[in-house]
């Protein structure tokens, strides 16, 4: 070996030894296993950043009954900025810390990922001072429950370090509040593992409970076993990629080209969303129908019904009205709206009555077997007398 290759090799092994001696073993041997980066020499954290092909989303999301109208408009998916936390605690507070931010974004027919491990508590002011301009090139920040969990605790560590944090600046999509209203009854749980197994038909392998993951950080820094933490690191990295693809299911229910097969309980639950709208958008009900859908049940009739009767087409609707009275659920409110409709739309006084005399029947009956509804036997009481003087 000449002179020349010596003096190389020797400077080589004498930076190995510097960056060993101020990076513990722990870090450099995650940096490793993941081909990531460190930042900041005086603070290390982790980088790690990695890509991979979805091209089959859809790159601009309707959210409009979904979300209740707070989204009005079409979110375009590239302005969106995915985020999921694993922290030191899972009550949330000040003392709470975020040791794990993960980030996820689509673009070009790819889903981007950046994770940033903090190996010792109080740099994350720092790393988001940082990333705060890359932060403004987004409109909107998806989370699940990040309003109620993830963004309180980054925001209580601002506030301790007296600094603003950019994120709260942004529109919020918090998935789990649509999620529940679609699913809610389909579902054993909302969780996000739930919705993997359940909606993307994705099976976890070796994946650490939540439950574990802060007492996972806690022994990391005491021993710098790093075997749980690469765990950890796998669960948030599944995390963010899954809330691409609930959001992307979620905009598929009223995508005419692709529309997304529904249960029967979510179908229901999706009928209502739309009586609720404001105008009614009734042609969503053409796309909840479509071929391939399950059979109706008399909770979505119902709630087509309804739907129906605030759009102004109360003929219709009454005609769900009459056939919904076989079931005993709905009996007594369809009969209800069908003597409003009679009364007050076709000005058939004695339908109505006969409708409100029925109705009062099966109510006395139901009585005999101790079963009492005042409430609406009374109301049907007061229809009956109002009735009676328009005769």
């Amino acid at each position: 070996m000449d002179i020349s290759r010596k003096l190389s090799f020797y400077k080589r092994e004498m930076g190995r030894q510097k960056e060993h001696s101020s990076l513990s073993p722990a870090l450099i041997a995650l940096r490793d296993h993941y081909s990531a980066r460190l930042l900041f020499d005086d603070h290390p954290v982790l980088l790690r950043e990695k890509s991979e092909p979805a091209a089959d989303i859809n790159s601009q999301i309707d959210l409009k009954i979904v979300s209740r109208g707070e989204f009005d408009r079409p979110v375009a998916l590239e302005r969106c900025l995915f985020f999921d936390l694993e922290t030191s605690g899972l009550m949330g507070g000040s003392g709470v810390y975020a040791f794990l931010i993960g980030f996820a974004w689509w673009a070009e027919g790819r889903i981007h990922i950046r994770q940033y491990f903090l190996p010792d508590f109080g740099r994350e002011p720092l790393l988001f001072l940082k990333l705060d301009p890359w932060f403004k090139s987004f409109d909107y920040l998806v989370s699940f429950n990040g309003k109620s969990f993830d963004l309180p605790v980054l925001n209580s560590r601002f506030l301790m370090n007296r600094l603003d944090l950019h994120l709260k600046k942004l529109k919020h999509i918090d998935l789990i509040h649509p999620v529940r209203r679609v699913w809610k009854d389909s579902l054993p749980s909302c969780d996000l593992q739930s919705l993997e197994l359940h909606l993307l038909e994705r099976r976890r392998d070796n994946d650490i409970p939540g439950a574990f993951i802060p007492q996972v950080y806690f022994d990391f820094l005491q021993t710098g076993r790093i075997q749980d933490i690469i765990r950890v690191i796998d669960h948030n990295d599944t995390d963010l990629g899954s809330l691409i693809f609930i959001l992307d299911k979620l905009n598929r229910i009223f995508d005419d080209s692709r529309a997304l097969a529904l249960d029967i309980a979510a179908r229901a639950r999706v009928a209502r969303i739309i009586a609720g709208q404001k105008p009614v958008p009734l042609q969503a009900f053409k796309i909840l129908e479509s071929s391939g859908q399950e059979p109706e049940s008399a909770e979505y009739l119902y709630w087509k019904s309804m739907a129906l009767k605030r759009a102004g087409k109360a003929e219709q609707a009454h005609t769900l009205w009459q056939k919904l009275q076989r079931y005993p659920v709905f009996t007594f409110r369809v009969m209800e709206e069908s003597a409003k409709y009679l009364e007050h739309n076709l000005r058939k006084n004695g339908e109505a009555l006969k409708i409100v005399e029925q109705a009062l029947h099966l109510m006395e009956i139901q009585r005999e077997f101790g079963y009492r509804p005042e409430k609406i036997y009374a109301d049907f009481l007061r229809r009956k007398k109002r009735l009676l003087q328009k005769s």
